[in-house]
C-alpha cells in the first residue's frame, strides 16, 4: 500500500499520531461478497478482528478477516462481482473513503472479465482531532413518508430489486433541509422467494427529492458504515 515518505524522523513521528489510536477490520466470505462484517473505533485490532469476524459470520458466511484499518489507513473497502458470476474480489486501504474505494474498485475490475464489481463494503475509523456532532435534523419532515419512500425504492428500483425487500427499518437519521435530504437508514433485509441467500441487516444512504410533501428516493449509495 502507499507509504507517504517524510524528511525527518521527527516528522514521521508527530504523523503517525494524526489519527486516532483506534481500531477497524472488515470481514467478508470470499466465495459470497453480500455476506460481511465491520467494526471502527475499536480499542485493539484484536477486538476489531473479533467484532468484524462476529458481524459477519451472524449471516452464516464462511468468514475471512480480509483488512485491518489503523492509523493512516483508517480506511478500508472490499470489492466483489456477484457470486453467480465468479469471486472476483478486489481491496484498498487508505486515509479516506474515497482513495479506499477507488483502489479496491480497480483491483476488483483487474480480475472481474468484465462484470460489475457491485458488493461493496467499506469502513473508516474515527480521526483523533474529530469533535464534530451530527447535524441537526430538521424537524419539517415526515419520517413515515421518508421510511415508505426508502422501502419502495429498494423493494422496486433498487440495485437488490427482485432478490430481496426491506423488512424492518431498524434506524434512521435525517442529514439535510430544504428539497434534497440525506437518510442514513439501518435496515433488515428478507431474501424473495426463489433466493436462496439468507436475510441480515445492513445500512446505506438514500438521497430524497422532497417536491410539494412528495418524498421520492433518487438515489441509493453503495454499503455504509454511518453512525446514528
Amino acid at each position: 500500500m502507499k507509504k507517504i515518505i517524510f524528511f525527518t524522523l521527527a516528522i514521521t513521528a508527530l504523523a503517525g499520531n494524526v489519527f486516532a489510536a483506534n481500531f477497524g477490520a472488515i470481514a467478508v466470505d470470499r466465495t459470497d461478497g453480500f455476506v460481511y462484517g465491520y467494526s471502527i473505533d475499536q480499542p485493539s485490532m484484536e477486538q476489531a478482528r473479533a467484532r468484524a469476524f462476529d458481524e459477519c459470520s451472524k449471516q452464516g458466511g464462511d468468514c475471512v478477516v480480509e483488512l485491518e484499518l489503523s492509523g493512516d489507513n483508517r480506511c478500508g473497502s472490499y470489492r466483489t462481482i456477484d457470486s453467480s458470476a465468479g469471486s472476483a474480489y478486489g481491496w484498498g486501504k487508505a486515509a479516506n473513503r474515497k482513495i479506499a474505494g477507488e483502489k479496491a474498485r480497480i483491483e476488483c475490475e483487474k480480475r472481474a472479465n468484465g462484470h460489475s464489481c457491485s458488493n461493496h463494503v467499506w469502513a473508516c475509523n474515527s480521526e483523533e482531532d474529530s469533535h464534530e456532532t451530527a447535524p441537526e435534523e430538521s424537524t419539517d419532515i415526515d419520517r413515515n413518508a421518508i421510511g415508505q419512500a426508502v422501502t419502495y425504492h429498494y423493494d422496486n428500483e433498487g440495485q437488490w430489486a427482485g432478490k430481496f425487500r426491506i423488512g424492518e427499518i431498524v434506524q434512521m437519521r435525517i442529514e439535510g433541509s430544504g428539497s434534497t435530504i440525506y437518510a442514513h437508514v439501518k435496515y433488515k433485509y428478507l431474501p424473495l422467494p426463489g433466493n436462496e441467500r439468507s436475510s441480515g441487516f445492513d445500512q446505506r444512504i438514500f438521497t430524497i427529492n422532497i417536491d410539494n410533501g412528495s418524498y421520492d428516493v433518487i438515489h441509493m449509495d453503495d454499503y455504509m458504515s454511518g453512525r446514528f
